[in-house]
């Protein structure tokens, strides 16, 4: 072999040589990114990911995985001094950090250097929810949602919603404000409110939305009041549902909401049931039909019927309303899990042009329980809280489970649900929350077991639904309710 091909043989086996230390170090990177180790505050990086990190985050590391407790949102309190630390992961001099609201609300975040590293403070100059973002250019890299709470205790809150039916031709639906968190909510408190009515999980038109005037009771009053005349919207006949949320202008969601439930005119002694027959040969396979009980005469001619499902969707619609009672395709239970059929009848529209439709005058349930081989059991449900200490969330913050049957108000409060399955499978995990008549879930389900529950209203009663079911299922396998009050 000649000199020079000696050589190029030797560099060669030198590129390869690095190339396959390049190679097994990536891959140890890897494997060492999978490894969460809470006390240590490099352990969420991932490649190609930009993190945001506040003290609130490192409290909770020593306690909760950083892969769950970066996905949700986080609280900052308005203290005095009034600061935010913001660390981002990876830092890049092209970075800026920005707090984002409604309405034109945008802060920029600085950088620092100090015995904290190199990091962003932010300054907040008003209570409610935001977002935070990271951005290089126009380019957003990540975002979290971040409450900001008030050091004495005062946020936008609604104390009730009733409907007024002393004019019966001119109903009106009143709320009525108890605290406004920001000076300059004063000024704008006839534009902070949405006022919705519809048919529970079927529909809802928005009579005012935010922005909107809505008028005061009196010049002195904290009630605000929508009617027929005004909101252009005519009640009909059966069950509404019937809701007002409230915001700061600047912020980017509700901050309180209230729903009540009003009958107008309707049917009385009317109830129904669902009848339920399997179909021969079609395993999990059934056709539902709606049996109305009514007062001797009554025309049932004039009755329309809907159906309604539960799963791991929450509830949807099988079918929309129809002349006929029997839901026409069969229904099929494809997995494990529990199935709900709601039925429902409403009276017949009395003219096209009607603004909201009739809505219910009566509902019925068939509960269909497919069981799991899995077995799927919750064990325990307890809820955590991480706050600021003594107030103040520069003194640092604490993180402690709650007492059975209580919920922190404006803070971030943990679910963490224990399950097990006969046969060891992955586990999904779901939370609904019903409070002041109305129900909404706090996410997808996913196979992480916390999930982050932000009471926005200080007083009353929680009703907490946790779900779990295994990969196979459809629908939850296993459940637990909770009822939970506030704690102070």
């Amino acid at each position: 072999m000649s000199r020079k091909s000696t050589l190029t043989l030797i560099f060669i086996i030198f590129i390869l040589s690095i190339n396959l230390q390049i190679v097994s170090s990536k891959v140890k990177l890897k494997n060492d990114v999978k490894n969460e180790i809470a006390s240590n505050d490099n352990s969420f990086l991932t490649e190609n990911q930009v993190q945001i990190i506040t003290d609130m985050d490192k409290t909770l590391s020593e306690n909760l995985p950083y892969s769950s407790i970066l996905k949700f949102p986080i609280t900052i309190l308005n203290p005095d001094p009034k600061t935010a630390n913001i660390y981002v992961t990876p830092m890049n001099k092209n970075y800026t950090v920005k707090i984002i609201g409604d309405n034109g609300y945008e802060r920029t975040a600085f950088k620092v250097l100090d015995k904290n590293g190199e990091h962003y403070v932010w300054y907040p100059d008003k209570i409610g929810i935001f977002k935070i973002v990271v951005m290089n250019g126009k380019d957003v890299l990540s975002q979290r949602k971040v409450y900001v709470n008030n050091k004495n205790n005062k946020y936008l809150q609604l104390d009730y919603i009733k409907i007024d039916t002393n004019n019966p031709n001119n109903i009106t639906i009143k709320t009525k404000v108890s605290d406004l968190p920001n000076t300059e909510d004063y000024s704008s408190s006839n534009k902070i409110f949405k006022f919705v009515v519809g048919e529970k999980d079927m529909w809802y038109k928005t009579i005012k939305n935010y922005g909107d005037i809505v008028q005061k009771e009196s010049s002195k009053s904290s009630i605000y009041k929508v009617d027929e005349n005004d909101g252009n919207f005519k009640f009909n006949s059966g069950i509404y549902h019937v809701g007002v949320f409230a915001k700061s202008p600047n912020s980017i969601e509700y901050e309180d909401t209230k729903f009540t439930f009003f009958k107008k005119q309707g049917l009385d002694n009317i109830s129904i049931k669902i009848e339920a027959t399997p179909i021969a040969e079609e395993l999990n396979t059934y056709k539902f039909k709606i049996i109305v009980t009514s007062p001797k005469n009554f025309d049932i001619s004039n009755l329309q019927y809907a159906f309604l499902l539960w799963d791991k969707h929450g509830i949807t619609k099988l079918r929309d309303y129809a002349d006929s009672n029997i839901l026409e395709a069969p229904f099929k239970a494809y997995s494990p899990g529990r199935y709900i059929i709601y039925g429902r009848v409403r009276q017949k529209p009395s003219s096209s042009d009607q603004y909201l439709p009739n809505s219910y005058e009566a509902e019925a349930s068939y509960v269909l329980d497919i069981k799991s081989q899995n077995n799927v059991v919750i064990d325990d449900v307890k809820i955590t809280v991480c706050e600021a200490k003594n107030g103040i969330g520069n003194n640092g913050y604490k993180y402690y489970e709650l007492p059975y049957g209580k919920v922190k108000a404006h803070e971030m409060n943990y679910i963490i649900i224990n399950a097990h399955s006969k046969e060891n499978t992955t586990l999904y995990y779901k939370a609904y929350i019903t409070h002041d008549n109305y129900f909404y879930s706090l996410g997808d389900y996913s196979t992480n077991n916390i999930i982050p529950f932000y009471p926005k209203n200080d007083s009353g009663e929680y009703k907490i639904t946790v779900l779990v079911k295994d990969a196979l299922s459809n629908s939850d396998n296993d459940r637990k309710v909770l009822t939970v009050s506030v704690k102070n």
